[in-house]
């Protein structure tokens, strides 16, 4: 009955079937409802974690496992992706919209002031990720990859008169870097 409990056993025990897990969270940030999903295992096969916010947990279960399948088969040239949104991995989902996977790693692992690690960003981190592999004894931090896509007027959230910023977990400025 202990083990049923353990949060920690039971993403081990689903990774161990899988080959990876989702965590889906949904919290309220300030007056915005914030919801995100992030996968957990995908490092132990050298492929990012997948991240995906503002979409529904059935909605981002879809786009995560996609993305794990297509990864776990070397069908995305992952060498593209990076760190800045504009030069990133670009993809297109079913119905031809594209999307972005940028590389958020050092914005939750990055150096912080006084060199505290992990850092939050927007008051998130996925501690899950960090926990799982520091328990399995693999090095933090492990590269992350946020799923961008773009807004009604097919516009990211990184570029001027998007509507969603507040949906998405990265804020970058027009310079790209965190407000």
């Amino acid at each position: 009955m202990e083990d049923e409990k353990n949060p920690m056993k039971y993403i081990a025990d689903k990774i161990d079937e899988y080959g990876y897990t989702m965590i889906a969270t949904e919290a309220m940030v300030g007056s915005k409802n914030f919801r995100v999903a992030y996968t957990i295992g995908m490092a132990q096969k050298n492929l990012p974690e997948f991240m995906v916010v503002g979409l529904s947990q059935e909605n981002s279960a879809q786009f995560l496992h996609s993305l794990v399948l297509k990864a776990s088969a070397g069908e995305l040239e992952l060498f593209k992706v990076c760190s800045e949104p504009t030069s990133t991995l670009l993809l297109h989902d079913m119905a031809n919209t594209p999307l972005r996977l940028v590389d958020v790693t050092e914005n939750f692992f990055g150096p912080k002031e006084g060199g505290q690690l992990p850092i939050e960003v927007n008051g998130f981190h996925p501690y899950l990720i960090t926990r799982y592999y520091e328990d399995k004894g693999i090095e933090i931090p492990v590269q992350i990859a946020l799923l961008c896509y773009p807004d009604a007027q097919g516009l990211f959230f990184w570029e001027a008169g998007c509507d969603m910023k507040d949906l998405d977990l990265i804020g970058f400025s027009r310079t790209h870097t965190l407000h």
